[in-house]
């Protein structure tokens, strides 16, 4: 918790074009009041605390997306920083009293928040990504403790990714001493980028990396097994010194159980070719969807499968988008079709008229690609290896995994002693997705932890016996749905 005294902060608000004789005019409206700042969090700035004497504080009272700025000085007086709030939610105003003084307290809730330092000349022009924890592809550290006392730090060289011909981005880590209780040494994980443009822009920054470091970020996710975001960044340049909190990206809660996709070794061979890959892939927001999912924490077991088969279809949607597959006849011969099936279902075949309706409203359907055979088609194209897996569709009166789907979306409530079969299940559809996510960005399942080899011989999941029982036992107990 940080807190600025006795300052003075501008609050902007009404700052649209207003239209006078069909001229745009821009009106921003402002006030300034000496406030108490208190950040909550220095390390997001997510929620941002007011204490005021000013009465100018009724004029907040239903304003919303407001720019909030103030400075913080040196000893002498000299600014130190300039600290803009962007896009701001005021919130819980309150009027309050201490014996017979009045004062205000809200809340400030921003979406961004910008850190201007003064500018200066600087030889190399460096952006700086602090990202949430992912140990696998960092640095590691060594420390040493000298007989004098001291702390010596070792640290192994950072994995360098190109970005493009001219820049990469080096996985590194900071380390500080802190002194609280006791010496410890706190660690940041970051991505640095050195530009050859001196004077780099925040608005550069956000047009031509940003997009780039969350696509980065998505691919370390992956290959952590949990969720990487970057919550802020640092840019020096000859434009100033900036720090710019994302202040609506959260800090991801990190599973500890979960097992790194693949070993450092291959994850370091692997990265940047499954970074561009995954840059230019027309399947990217599904891709990007599957990881969200598949790294998810304290998900219900019904409300995993759910999202784990979403993630699935949705990747075979796009599939068939793609390659123009969605319907099995073009519009105008289906149209013929059409016409021929409903010209058949006369009031002869079926005598009530609302039935003869729900028949014909659904004869649409019958020109759409099944999701087994696009499947089949997609599996056919990327060559993705399922065969010691539990069938996505039914197979002998046994059931598949998309059964299991439409019967859990459909609202059938599974007996409690049947969850186990649905676990297993549902990590069937685990590595299926995983798999297929593997093959969209290049990489080799079998350099993973869900290869064949390594699944057998660590849990037995994909053993043929093991599945089938399962899968036995949730058809037979299913079977009336």
């Amino acid at each position: 918790m940080n807190t600025y005294e006795s300052i003075k902060v501008t609050f902007f608000y009404d700052h649209n074009p207003i239209t006078i004789n069909n001229d745009n005019i821009k009106t921003e409206n402002s006030i300034e009041m000496t406030c108490n700042v208190t950040v909550n969090n220095k390390e997001s700035w997510d929620r941002i605390q007011i204490k005021t004497y000013s009465k100018k504080t009724i004029k907040l009272y239903g304003k919303n997306n407001l720019d909030i700025e103030f400075c913080t000085h040196y000893v002498n007086g000299d600014v130190r920083s300039v600290i803009k709030l962007i896009d701001c939610r005021i919130e819980n105003i309150a009027d309050r009293h201490s014996g017979k003084t009045q004062y205000y307290t809200f809340n400030i809730i921003p979406n961004e928040v910008i850190i201007n330092n003064k500018a200066h000349n600087t030889p190399d022009t460096e952006i700086t990504f602090y990202n949430s924890d992912h140990q696998l592809l960092s640095p590691n550290i060594q420390y040493n403790l000298s007989s004098d006392g001291n702390i010596t730090l070792t640290k192994s060289e950072p994995i360098i990714v190109k970005l493009n011909n001219n820049e990469d981005i080096k996985l590194d880590i900071e380390s500080k001493l802190e002194r609280n209780e006791k010496f410890e040494v706190s660690t940041k994980q970051i991505l640095k980028i050195k530009s050859n443009n001196s004077n780099l822009t925040i608005d550069d920054v956000r047009n031509n990396y940003i997009d780039k470091i969350d696509a980065f970020n998505d691919i370390l996710s992956f290959i952590n097994s949990n969720k990487v975001v970057c919550r802020y960044w640092n840019l020096k340049s000859n434009d100033g010194v900036y720090t710019v909190f994302r202040c609506r990206i959260k800090n991801p809660i990190k599973d500890t159980k979960k097992e790194h996709l693949m070993m450092p070794l291959q994850a370091k061979e692997n990265i940047e070719n499954m970074f561009h890959t995954y840059l230019s892939s027309h399947y990217r927001q599904n891709i990007r969807l599957a990881i969200n999912v598949l790294n998810a924490s304290n998900q219900y077991l019904e409300s995993r499968y759910l999202s784990l088969f979403q993630s699935f279809e949705s990747i075979i949607l796009t599939h068939k988008e793609k390659n123009n597959t969605t319907f099995i006849l073009c519009e105008s011969e289906f149209k013929s079709l059409r016409q021929t099936i409903e010209r058949v279902i006369t009031k002869d075949v079926i005598k009530d008229s609302t039935t003869r309706g729900k028949i014909k409203s659904k004869l649409g359907e019958l020109n759409r690609i099944s999701l087994k055979d696009a499947t089949q088609e997609f599996l056919k194209e990327y060559l993705i290896h399922t065969h010691d897996l539990w069938p996505l569709f039914n197979e002998s009166g046994k059931l598949g995994l998309s059964e299991i789907r439409n019967i859990i979306i459909h609202g059938v409530i599974i007996p409690s002693n049947n969850l186990i079969n649905i676990a297993v299940a549902c990590e069937h559809l685990t590595i299926y997705l995983t798999r297929l996510i593997l093959c969209l960005l290049g990489c080799d399942h079998r350099e993973t932890i869900y290869s064949e080899e390594y699944l057998n011989f660590n849990s037995k999941v994909n053993d043929f016996a093991f599945w089938e029982h399962h899968r036995k036992s949730l058809t037979e107990a299913l079977k009336t749905h």
